[in-house]
């Protein structure tokens, strides 16, 4: 097992993780309570809440307006069931939920920094999560991104922690994390692929393979009655949700129609059905005739997809379309917030052993969301992660400039 270091690492300290909380918590419940709700039809917010409606109702996860189309995994539905069926059916109940799991996120990168860069990066990145307007923002929307990124965080806690104990009961916890995580998005269903290249990147990982493959069979077998549901259903193989295929397709067509999703001039040639297994078909085949047609065409417009997903502040457009100035603001904002990112890693690439498993999920999401309809809110997930490395470049820059000023001083002299 190879040596795990870590800069400055001692126990938190509970104060301070339960004034990040309380700070997180503070902000988030204020925001909700003095900002207008946004519009339901705004978002997805209208299917998520009609799924789980009709399942407190006893008709199971279809919604009214989709009919058989099953786009809305499970858990988050669940989760809205829950609170409604406790306390009431008051949305504004959900939104306090999602605050509570917005500031847990805050602790939880506190862990995860903590795990990996050293408790002052972890203090100063719970802290920067805490303030975040797309975090803030976010716990008073109803839909996943809230819910998926605290699983998401949780699942990467539990697995860097693999790296300095790699404990049974470890490894399954993981699992079981990753699995959930998959019926909240099924972002995450080809990621055990990439958790297989780390007993081949580190080579003291190798004795641990029966251990990760274990991870990935309750990954799966927590997918899987869900799984078997939708075979019975609609008569096919469909993992978690309906949309992949959609995605893809979308991600094929020619840029002014990428981000219209329903109203594209070539959505309303296809012959879609009321089966969502033959549509998927239909839409997986249709995107590799598009990208066979035409694959130099493809290649920029993938580099442009990819250029879209990661510069493109969340929010920034409709920001933009009231307040321009703003809106020009958060995109250069945004722009250096990728530039220390970059900076953050290339510091911290002594200890890549301990970053390896961050690492990979965002080469994942980069790779899977280029490929598919660039959407930048499906980046929220990980920008807690982004955070990290912003904090580490910067406290990286202000370490080495003292330095810098004194080597230069020294010299003159």
């Amino acid at each position: 097992m190879f040596n795990l270091k870590v800069l400055e690492m001692s126990n938190p300290k509970l104060k301070h993780l339960i004034l990040v909380f309380l700070l997180a918590l503070s902000i988030r419940l204020l925001y909700n309570a003095l900002t207008p709700s946004r519009p339901l039809t705004v978002d997805d917010s209208t299917q998520w809440i009609q799924t789980a409606n009709r399942f407190s109702e006893g008709k199971g996860f279809l919604t009214e307006t989709e009919g058989l189309d099953p786009k809305r995994a499970p858990i988050y539905p669940l989760f809205i069931a829950m609170i409604t069926s406790l306390f009431g059916p008051n949305l504004d109940l959900v939104k306090i939920a999602q605050s509570i799991l917005g500031s847990l996120n805050c602790i939880l990168i506190y862990y995860l920094s903590s795990h990996t860069l050293g408790t002052t990066i972890a203090l100063w990145s719970s802290l920067i999560c805490t303030l975040y307007p797309p975090f803030i923002v976010y716990s008073g929307i109803l839909m996943s991104e809230t819910l998926f990124t605290f699983l998401l965080l949780f699942f990467l806690l539990l697995f860097t922690k693999l790296l300095l104990k790699p404990y049974l009961k470890i490894f399954i916890g993981a699992g079981l994390f990753l699995g959930i995580a998959n019926l909240c998005r099924g972002t995450l269903l080809l990621f055990p692929v990439f958790l297989l290249l780390l007993p081949l990147l580190i080579k003291d990982q190798r004795k641990w393979w029966l251990k990760y493959i274990l991870l990935i069979a309750i990954n799966f077998s927590i997918i899987f009655p869900w799984t078997w549901r939708n075979y019975k259903v609609y008569g096919g193989f469909m993992p978690v949700a309906s949309g992949g295929s959609e995605l893809l397709w979308f991600g094929t067509l020619p840029w002014t129609e990428q981000r219209l999703f329903g109203n594209a001039p070539s959505f309303q040639k296809l012959n879609l059905i009321n089966n969502p297994i033959k549509n998927e078909q239909l839409y997986f085949k249709n995107a590799l005739n598009n990208i066979i047609l035409d694959p130099t065409s493809y290649f920029f417009l993938t580099i442009k997809k990819f250029i879209f997903f990661w510069f493109q502040p969340v929010g920034q457009k409709l920001t933009h379309n009231k307040f321009p100035i703003i809106g020009q603001l958060l995109f250069y904002g945004h722009a250096l917030f990728i530039f220390l990112t970059i900076a953050g890693i290339f510091y911290s690439r002594q200890f890549w052993k301990n970053l390896l498993p961050i690492y990979l999920i965002i080469i994942y999401f980069s790779l899977l969301h280029t490929i598919l309809a660039p959407e930048p809110r499906y980046r929220l997930p990980i920008e807690p992660l982004m955070i990290l490395f912003t904090v580490q470049a910067l406290y990286s820059m202000i370490q080495w400039y003292p330095k810098k000023f004194a080597t230069t001083r020294v010299g003159l002299t």
